[in-house]
């Protein structure tokens, strides 16, 4: 089968049209454009189940660079993969996800980039810089990467119950 693409290079160039002063006319026609867009991806997710992405800012060698590093990793033996396990996320529970979303008559489609890599779970997230010293730096604890993935995957409902795997 032959994988659907979505060329994001017409979302870049709507998407840069909406940072400017526009008629309500304007608007409308830039929220209309989006619109179509993205029921093009919803389209073909619900009649393929996926899809290929295509982003003007990624090279060709950003491509190669990523299927590299991922032959690399899935060529690595067992035990290495199994120090890349955080069970106590529960970021691979996705079943449970799906029923509930079934019930709930939700979507059954979540968009995810090849791009996004969760590895140093134990990594302190904080304001640095002179962000960490202007007055609104206190709305921004310090907490580690794992947990705030955690309370992520917990807004959108593929976080399971503590102790369950």
């Amino acid at each position: 089968m032959e994988l659907p693409v979505i060329d994001l290079e017409q979302y870049l160039k709507i998407a840069s049209q909406r940072d400017g002063d526009y008629s309500a006319n304007e608007a409308a026609d830039i929220g209309a454009g989006f619109g179509k867009l993205c029921g093009e991806v919803s389209r073909v997710l619900k009649e393929t189940g996926a899809l290929l992405v295509k982003d003007p800012r990624c090279t060709a060698e950003d491509n190669d660079r990523f299927l590299d590093m991922m032959e690399k990793y899935f060529e690595s033996p067992p035990e290495f993969k199994r120090l890349q396990e955080r069970p106590n996320l529960h970021y691979q529970r996705t079943i449970d996800a799906i029923k509930l979303a079934s019930e709930q008559n939700r979507s059954l489609w979540r968009v995810s980039s090849t791009l996004f890599a969760h590895i140093a779970s134990d990594a302190v997230l904080k304001p640095l810089g002179h962000f960490a010293e202007t007055p609104l730096a206190s709305k921004y604890p310090s907490i580690c990467a794992g947990e705030s993935v955690e309370q992520e995957l917990a807004v959108i409902n593929l976080k399971g119950n503590k102790g369950e795997r």
